[in-house]
C-alpha cells in the first residue's frame, strides 16, 4: 500500500515537471505569428499548435472582414443596386490587395507580469486613397457625359467598373499606424487577453484602411468626400 501511494506520489511529481518545461515560443514569434496567420493565412498548423483557442480569433477575424466587406458593399456601392458577383468580386480583390502591399512590424514588447503588450506598426492599404481616386474618376466620366448621371444603374455600374480598375493600382500607406494587442503565455501556448475585441477590429482595420480606428477612418472619407463635391461645384460654375 505504501509503495503504491509513493509510486503514485511521484507519478504527480514528474508529470508536474514536464508540464512546467513545455514552455511558449518566444513573445516576438508569437507576435509575428499572429498576425501572419490572421491577416496573410499563412503558418495555420503552426498557429494552433502555439496559440489557444485559435478558431476563435480566426473567428473573430473572419467576423471583422465580413463587417467591413458588408459596410464597404452597402455604405459605398449602393448595394440594392449592385450584384451578389460584383459585389465579391470587388472584395476579393480589395483582400488580395492587402495581403499584397500591407506590411507591419512588431515595433515594441512591454511586459506587465505576464502579459505582454504588443504594439504592431501597420501600412496598411490606402483605402481612402483609392476611394479617392475612384471618385475622381466617375466625377469626371458625369460631367463628360450628362446622359450617365441620369441614369443610376450606369452610374452604379461605372463605379464597379471603376473601381476593379483602381483596386489593384492601390498602394499602402507611406506611415505607418500604431496598434497593440495584449497577449500572454499560458501551458505552453499564447492566448489572446480577454476582452480585445476593439484591439481587434482596430488591428484588421490599419491593414485594410490604413488607419488605427473606425473614427479616422470616417474622417478620412468624410474630408475626401468634401474636397471632391467642392471640386465638383468649382467644375460646373466654369
Amino acid at each position: 500500500m505504501k509503495k503504491s501511494w509513493l509510486i503514485g506520489m511521484i507519478a504527480v511529481i514528474f508529470t508536474g515537471i514536464l508540464a512546467g518545461c513545455v514552455s511558449a515560443i518566444p513573445d516576438k514569434e508569437a507576435a509575428a505569428l499572429f498576425v501572419d496567420h490572421l491577416v496573410y493565412q499563412k503558418s495555420e498548423k503552426k498557429f494552433t499548435e502555439n496559440f489557444q483557442n485559435g478558431e476563435n480569433l480566426s473567428e473573430t477575424f473572419k467576423q471583422n472582414e465580413e463587417n467591413f466587406q458588408k459596410s464597404f458593399t452597402e455604405g459605398l456601392l449602393s448595394a440594392n443596386q449592385i450584384t451578389e458577383k460584383d459585389a465579391k468580386e470587388i472584395t476579393d480583390l480589395l483582400l488580395a490587395q492587402v495581403q499584397a502591399k500591407a506590411t507591419y512590424e512588431v515595433k515594441k514588447i512591454t511586459k506587465d507580469g505576464a502579459i505582454r503588450h504588443v504594439t504592431y506598426g501597420v501600412k496598411g492599404l490606402d483605402f481612402t486613397g483609392m476611394m479617392e481616386a475612384t471618385s475622381k474618376k466617375l466625377v469626371a466620366k458625369l460631367l463628360e457625359d450628362e446622359a450617365l448621371s441620369k441614369d443610376q444603374n450606369k452610374v452604379v455600374a461605372e463605379t464597379v467598373r471603376l473601381l476593379k480598375e483602381t483596386i489593384p493600382e492601390t498602394n499602402a500607406k507611406a506611415k505607418a499606424v500604431d496598434v497593440t494587442v495584449d497577449m500572454q503565455p499560458q501551458n505552453g501556448k499564447w492566448q489572446i487577453v480577454d476582452d480585445q475585441s476593439k484591439e481587434m477590429n482596430n488591428l484588421y482595420l490599419a491593414f485594410v484602411a490604413g488607419v488605427a480606428d473606425q473614427e479616422t477612418l470616417l474622417g478620412e472619407m468624410t474630408q475626401i468626400m468634401q474636397t471632391i463635391a467642392k471640386q465638383v461645384q468649382e467644375q460646373l460654375e466654369k
